[in-house]
């Protein structure tokens, strides 16, 4: 994880980063009191974790995407399961707030096996930004960032995948991890009978949220 917590170009910034998804974006949490943002880990979770070990307080706390190659308004993406705060009038995994939005900012999770050790709302979860990174791009007709979301969600669902088949125990969440990915393929590629309302899934994943830490 890097800091930044002073004015940096877009150059100096790409230079610095270790953990580039699919060699274009770069997840983010920008703490809006202290005027910083961290940077490069596979999870929003992970950047937001360090922070509020260092001392910052959740409710400053918000997610974002910087992508390498966009610029203007394409290039922060306003999009993270973090996001998700009822409390704060926050009920998407945007930042719904123009107010937030506006303010300037200064600024291997699956190899290690860490996520398979991750309780399973959150593997959903976090499953489901990308699924939300999916259908975003889908509706700007950005193939580029659509292409890169569908490879990382499918990456995420297969280590769930994987780790389920270890033990009997959770052949339940198996075989929702299964109908899960088989739906969101059918969405994205087609070739099947399943008719998908991309409302309804995004909903789906959301609700996993209220549901970390209660396994």
């Amino acid at each position: 994880m890097i800091i930044i917590n002073k004015p940096i170009s877009k150059e100096e910034l790409f230079k610095k980063i270790a953990f580039l998804i699919n060699d274009e974006m770069v997840k983010g949490v920008v703490d809006l009191k202290k005027q910083l943002i961290a940077l490069d880990a596979p999870l929003h979770a992970d950047l937001e974790q360090n922070l509020l070990v260092a001392g910052s307080n959740h409710q400053d706390l918000w997610g974002i995407n910087l992508y390498k190659d966009e610029s203007d308004e394409d290039f922060i993406e306003f999009d993270s399961m973090i996001n998700l705060r009822p409390s704060q009038n926050n009920r998407s995994r945007s930042v719904e707030d123009p107010d937030l939005r506006q303010q300037p900012i200064h600024g291997e999770l699956i190899v290690s096996g860490r996520w398979q050790k991750m309780e399973f709302a959150s593997q959903m979860g976090n499953i489901g930004s990308e699924v939300s990174r999916a259908l975003s791009a889908k509706e700007k007709n950005k193939d580029k960032r659509m292409n890169s979301a569908i490879d990382r969600a499918l990456e995420l669902f297969d280590s769930s995948i994987s780790a389920c088949q270890n033990f009997p125990e959770d052949s339940g969440k198996l075989k929702e991890l299964l109908y899960a990915r088989e739906e969101f393929c059918s969405f994205f590629f087609g070739g099947t009978e399943i008719d998908v309302d991309p409302i309804k899934m995004q909903r789906y994943y959301d609700q996993f949220v209220s549901l970390i830490g209660k396994e």
